[in-house]
C-alpha cells in the first residue's frame, strides 16, 4: 500500500513539474508572440500616419504626422524585425519624406538615417530578398553614401530575377512593395 502511495506520489511530482514546465515555455512563448504583435501595431500606425501626410493639404499636418509616424517606425524596428516587408515599406516611406521640402533640414537627416536602419534590417531579416538590398542602396545613396550604395545596388541585381532591370530611382519598386507588404 504505502508502494502504491509513494509511486503515486512521485507520479503526481513528476506531472506538477512537467506541467509548470509547459507553463513556462507557454509563458516564453506568448512573450515572443507579444513583441510580434507589438511591431505589427507599429506598422499599422506607422501607415496610418504615413496616409495622413500623404492626404493632408496643411503643412503643420503633414509634419505633425511624419514625426508621428516615425515614433511608430522605431517601434516598428524594435519590435518588428522578422518582417522584411514592413521594414522596407518603412524605408521607402522614410526615404521619401527625407526630401520633403517641408520639413525641417534636421528632422529629414533624422528620418533619412532610420530609412537606412529599417533597409538594414529588412536585409538582416531576408538577405536572399533583393527589394531590401535595392532599398538599402537607395537610402544610402540619399546620405550621399555612394559606394555602399554600389555594393548594394551590385547585390541586389545579383538576386533579382532576370531581366529585371534595378536602379537607385525611388519609383522602380514603389508599387511592388506595397504588394509585398500587404501578403
Amino acid at each position: 500500500m504505502e508502494l502504491q502511495r509513494a509511486e503515486s506520489s512521485s507520479r503526481d511530482l513528476i506531472v506538477r513539474v512537467c506541467a509548470v514546465a509547459a507553463l513556462a515555455c507557454l509563458a516564453v512563448l506568448g512573450l515572443f508572440e507579444f513583441q510580434e504583435l507589438r511591431g505589427e501595431l507599429a506598422f499599422a500606425r506607422f501607415y496610418q500616419f504615413h496616409r495622413l501626410a500623404e492626404k493632408s493639404p496643411h503643412t503643420a499636418e503633414v509634419r505633425s504626422a511624419v514625426s508621428n509616424a516615425c515614433q511608430e517606425a522605431r517601434w516598428v524596428m524594435l519590435f518588428g524585425r522578422g518582417n522584411p516587408g514592413a521594414l522596407v515599406t518603412v524605408s521607402m516611406f522614410c526615404l521619401r519624406w527625407s526630401a520633403d521640402g517641408r520639413l525641417d533640414p534636421r528632422l529629414r537627416l533624422r528620418i533619412g538615417e532610420a530609412a537606412v536602419q529599417a533597409a538594414l534590417l529588412a536585409v538582416r531579416a531576408a538577405p536572399s530578398d533583393y527589394a531590401s538590398w535595392l532599398w538599402l542602396a537607395r537610402s544610402h545613396a540619399s546620405l550621399g553614401l555612394m559606394e555602399q550604395s554600389r555594393i548594394c545596388l551590385r547585390r541586389a541585381r545579383e538576386l533579382a530575377p532576370p531581366g529585371m532591370a534595378l536602379d537607385l530611382s525611388a519609383a522602380t519598386l514603389r508599387s511592388s512593395s506595397l504588394r509585398s507588404t500587404s501578403s
